[in-house]
């Protein structure tokens, strides 16, 4: 989910794993299309960028070494967690609604929040998606951490000692 940290403890992550690759597949999809995700979804549509995610999925599922961290939308396809689930784990950072509100209240830039005009249009639209999506994010992880509490290194470490426990387990 948008705010849940996703981008930015990825990146953090590489300094654990410096032989990784971060990507971020919104990020890629920006590149790809020379626009921000906030254009396409009002020049093309939300079911166009959705397109372009699930070909973007496929493309990053090819290559190993590497830490992705997805939009918040791309578990709306099975086809997508699919594709997520044969190559890789899958770690679903989860923060409550009032916590991914005050991460995100003012980012405009975000395409399925931006017509929010304050804080408590935000958290409406925010407990709307995410009524819409736990069930789906809960069961295509592998391992959910609340990042809620946790700042991006207390979430990294989680994720570093669940990553390596859950080696451990398939080994």
């Amino acid at each position: 989910m948008m705010g849940a940290g996703k981008s930015s403890v990825g990146k953090s992550l590489l300094e654990v794993f410096p032989s990784y690759k971060f990507v971020d597949i919104d990020s890629q999809i920006e590149l790809d299309s020379n626009m921000p995700i906030s254009e396409i979804f009002k020049k093309m549509g939300e079911s166009e960028f959705r397109i372009m995610e699930t070909k973007m999925c496929l493309s990053v599922s090819k290559t190993t070494n590497q830490i992705v961290s997805t939009g918040g939308g791309i578990i709306l396809n099975p086809e997508n967690v699919k594709c997520m689930k044969s190559s890789g784990i899958i770690f679903w950072l989860y923060a409550d609604n009032e916590t991914l509100m005050s991460r995100i209240k003012d980012e405009l830039h975000r395409p399925l929040i931006n017509t929010s005009k304050n804080s408590e249009e935000v958290l409406e639209t925010i407990t709307s998606i995410m009524d819409k999506r736990f069930n789906l994010y809960r069961d295509a992880a592998d391992m959910i951490v609340n990042t809620s509490q946790l700042s991006v290194e207390e979430c990294r470490n989680v994720i570093i000692n669940e990553y390596e426990r859950l080696k451990q387990c398939l080994n």
